[in-house]
């Protein structure tokens, strides 16, 4: 690794200061940095917990996936000095946008159609579900759940990842919930989950078992009827998924969130363009009603203004307005105290409603 970075220091080709590298941060997960400031020591990184390199979007170099485009080693067929010279070259000067926040999009976002699956105990195999149009879910009512399951791509011994994956499944199992967003999935988790005998006799899920949209993290819905599936891509790590079945004879959405959080620098800015897609998303003509569950990465009074706007009601603040219902605690939560920042407990996790009918504010009811 160290003759990478040396060839991107010193090969006239490339600048310097286009490279990111990711590394390891103790209890905090993956974190970036600028190369330059790694190379002139002002972060105390070690070489082995550097995972990966990119400029821009393009990844240079990264010890798990085996990729190396300086010198084209590990899976790499060869090296690609020119892509990395090209993601080198300087970003066009766009015009500014007439607001501070978010970016402009030619059209509305993009969503892609998926299938959801459901064990076949005959075969003895997770299969799709052909999409036939909105499945008629009948209930009088709703009980939905949220829960960052927190991923272990690093360190996993210090997050006692062979305990929390039994007792993430034996709480959601306990839970009965009729639909589940998780976030922080990993493959691993998610195959743990597929093998239980609760969620293949209960539940169609968003994800089949060769875990494609979980690399290397990412979100889930169960569900106890079929649901017709869309997923839009903020980026190669950030993605949204939508579920959608009739309830009551109204078209009901289910949103699985995990927005960017402020371990990034431009979070905020992040954050109101995935919920600007989100809320379009939801204003289309097929949605009657719709849930938002997940990690909202802010906490009460800091961008709440937004989910106002939508018109999304804080199910939790309808509910029990006098709890703060603290889903992330680092006085109660010492995996939360280490990764902390401010020390300063908030609700991350949420659960919003958008009733069209004034009815969706009353079925929801977020659970951590």
């Amino acid at each position: 690794m160290q003759d990478v970075v040396g060839r991107l220091r010193f090969d006239a080709t490339f600048d310097v200061r286009r490279f990111v590298v990711g590394y390891e941060e103790r209890f905090a997960g993956v974190r970036e940095a600028p190369l330059a400031e790694f190379l002139a020591g002002d972060n105390e990184i070690p070489w082995h917990r550097i995972f990966f390199i990119k400029a821009g979007e393009l990844i240079v170099w990264d010890r798990r996936a085996r990729i190396d485009l300086v010198f084209g080693s590990g899976d790499s067929p060869a090296a690609d000095h020119a892509a990395i010279a090209r993601a080198c070259a300087p970003a066009p000067v766009a015009a500014p946008a007439p607001t501070r926040r978010g970016k402009l999009r030619a059209g509305p976002a993009v969503f892609e159609a998926r299938p959801c699956f459901r064990f076949d105990p005959s075969r003895g195999a997770w299969l799709p579900v052909a999409a036939t149009g909105l499945h008629e879910a009948r209930a009088e009512a709703l009980q939905v759940a949220t829960y960052n399951v927190l991923f272990d791509l690093y360190e996993p011994e210090q997050l006692y990842s062979e305990a929390r994956g039994p007792a993430c499944a034996e709480l959601l199992r306990e839970r009965e919930a009729d639909i589940v967003a998780l976030q922080e999935v990993t493959p691993r988790l998610w195959a743990e989950l597929l093998a239980a005998p609760w969620l293949r006799e209960g539940y169609y899920v968003s994800e089949g078992p060769d875990a494609a949209g979980l690399q290397p993290y990412g979100q889930v819905l169960l569900s106890r009827w079929p649901l017709a599936l869309e997923l839009h891509e903020f980026s190669a790590r950030k993605r949204l998924v939508v579920g959608r079945l009739s309830l009551a004879g109204r078209r009901l959405a289910v949103a699985a969130v995990h927005l960017t959080s402020n371990r990034k620098a431009d979070a905020d800015d992040r954050r109101a363009e995935q919920l600007a897609v989100l809320v379009e998303r939801l204003a289309r003509a097929d949605v009657d009603d719709a849930l938002v569950l997940g990690d909202l990465n802010f906490g009460d009074g800091e961008e709440d203004q937004q989910l106002a706007r939508a018109g999304l009601v804080d199910v939790w603040r309808e509910v029990h307005p006098h709890h703060p219902g603290f889903t992330f605690d680092p006085e109660a939560n010492p995996l939360a105290r280490l990764a902390s920042r401010t020390g300063k407990a908030a609700r991350f996790d949420r659960a919003a409603a958008l009733a069209g009918g004034g009815a969706g504010a009353d079925r929801g009811h977020a659970v951590r």
